[in-house]
């Protein structure tokens, strides 16, 4: 395993597939790798001994706070993915971080944290919040489209639904964007190439006032001028998947190629109960090929998140149906006692 090479934990950290530190008890840096130094423009000596809430967004501080409680309640002890928000060289950027508890262990004496791009479940448990708290169909399907953009995913999202005139765009993920006059992130969390050269992280660039505060831009109208995708999705019931968009109309697929992307998943959501699907999810990915297992998972819970709160909606209610109670079931007869059995 190499464990006599001096530089051996480094090299190990350096091949997670994020930035990786460790903290003490009190949220003091012992320990990170060139990728997690990166992340906030400086050099690991002088990240280390700082405190980790000095990089850390105001509204996700509790996020640390319990990773550290953690150490002192639950040794042994992994937590995450928790969404947090991190001050960078380039301003803040949302993260998922892992954390585990190695305090009791001599050789690490801190609590060993990852931070990755963002993952699809904790979006997706943001939908499903959405969806308790009667949220109305526009918040549940912003969570789910910005939810599909993590990974596994990794796509550009959107949400259509089929009225009398025809499919509408409900719910837009947009691009991931910065304004052109705007510093451009150093480093992705794995340390490699920054993200607008990554397919699946791509940054566009707009002028600065072309863009409102907070807000993507929408994904070029031309990619859906041809609703045969995601009819044949609804109409169907079953998963449209095209790997290489070799099958798409000749000008959507120019404009999907002219936007970056190289295939298309779409994913048919029907109402809870026989009705047919009235909905989709379109996902325009970066990469060619159909979905991975794990890509398919993220799919499904998206899809079923938007199916309750489509249905929802067509019901016009923000409430969940209760689930029927279960009859209960009459107690069993009592034997008759061995000892007193019939003669």
């Amino acid at each position: 395993m190499g464990h006599g090479d001096p530089d051996f934990a480094t090299r190990l950290f350096s091949a997670l597939p994020g930035a990786a530190f460790v903290i003490d008890g009190v949220g003091t840096i012992r320990y990170a790798t060139e990728p997690a130094a990166a992340l906030v423009g400086l050099a690991v000596a002088d990240l280390t001994g700082r405190s980790v809430l000095d990089f850390v967004d105001d509204q996700t501080a509790w996020a640390y706070a319990a990773a550290v409680a953690m150490a002192t309640d639950y040794p042994s002890t992994s937590m995450g993915p928790l969404r947090v928000t991190f001050i960078g060289d380039h301003g803040t950027r949302s993260a998922d971080l892992w954390a585990t508890n190695h305090l009791d262990d001599p050789a690490i004496e801190g609590i060993v944290c990852l931070l990755t791009e963002e993952t699809a479940a904790v979006g997706l448990g943001e939908a499903i919040e959405s969806v308790a708290v009667g949220s109305d169909l526009a918040t549940v399907t912003a969570r789910v489209t910005r939810a599909m953009r993590g990974q596994p995913v990794s796509a550009h999202a959107a949400v259509v639904r089929r009225g009398d005139d025809g499919f509408t765009v409900i719910a837009d993920g947009g691009f991931t964007v910065v304004a052109d006059d705007a510093p451009k992130p150093a480093t992705d969390l794995a340390g490699g190439d920054p993200p607008s050269d990554d397919p699946d992280h791509r940054i566009i660039t707009a002028p600065a006032g072309d863009l409102l505060p907070g807000r993507s831009p929408r994904l070029p109208a031309a990619l859906f001028a041809d609703d045969r995708p995601w009819r044949d999705a609804v109409t169907t019931g079953i998963r449209v998947l095209h790997a290489t968009l070799d099958d798409l109309r000749p000008d959507v697929q120019a404009a999907a190629r002219a936007a970056g992307f190289a295939a298309l998943w779409v994913e048919p959501v029907r109402p809870l109960g026989e009705q047919p699907a009235d909905a989709a999810l379109v996902l325009w990915r970066s990469r060619p090929g159909p979905p991975s297992p794990n890509q398919l998972n993220s799919i499904h819970q998206a899809a079923g998140i938007l199916t309750v709160a489509v249905t929802l909606d067509a019901r016009g209610s923000s409430v969940v149906p209760s689930i029927p109670s279960i009859p209960s079931i009459p107690p069993r007869p009592s034997l008759p006692d061995a000892t007193t059995a019939a003669p």
